[in-house]
Order: C-alpha cells, then structure tokens, then sequence
C-alpha cells in the first residue's frame, strides 16, 4: 500500500516507521525507495489513516506473529541488508549474485 517509502524503513521495527512522509517521483538510491525529502509536486503519505498502516511485517524483539516477521535488526545489520539488495543484478531468472536456486528446485 505505500506506507514504507524505502527498504530501509521496513527492515526498522513497525513503531519507529515515519508516520508521514513526502512522497515524489525520486528515487533514493541510498535507502532504495522513494525520496521522501519534500521536493515539489509531493504527495503526504499519511499512515496513522485508515487503510494506510504500516504496522505489519516488523522486525522486532520478541516471537513471530502478530505482524513479526523477523528479529530486531542493528543498525549496521539494516544497511548491510540494503546493500546486499542493491547487489543483486537486474538479469532475467537472477535470484541472487550468485544465481538463482539449484536446477530442479
């Protein structure tokens, strides 16, 4: 739905997710989304609406369920797993850097 503007902000636990955000046509390179700097033309994505939750899917302490998905994440640990993703070539059939799965699977 557009309530996380970058692979960033969804690998943060879903209480420390912006709110509201600026969202425009740029790209972030750095985080890998949307820039949400606030140049012109922006529209506030505002997720404390209805409908517009970020809530679900966290990465958070404690077991998984009820919107975890995974463990709370350093903040070293969060930006290696974005430049990982960065890594990851555009090619047809590419899963990772190394490939994709074993023949057969």
């Amino acid at each position: 739905n557009g309530s996380v503007p970058t692979l960033y902000d969804l690998l943060l636990p879903a209480s420390e997710r912006p709110k509201k955000f600026c969202i425009g046509r740029e790209f972030d390179p750095i985080k890998v989304g949307l820039d949400t700097s606030g140049g012109s033309g922006c529209f506030t994505m505002d997720t404390t609406l209805v409908g517009n939750s970020n809530a679900g899917h966290s990465f958070q302490e404690g077991p998984r369920g009820n919107g975890t998905i995974g463990p709370l994440l350093t903040d070293t640990d969060r930006w290696a797993l974005v430049e990982y993703l960065k890594s990851i070539p555009e090619e047809p059939g590419r899963v990772t850097p190394f490939g994709g799965p074993p023949a057969g699977q």
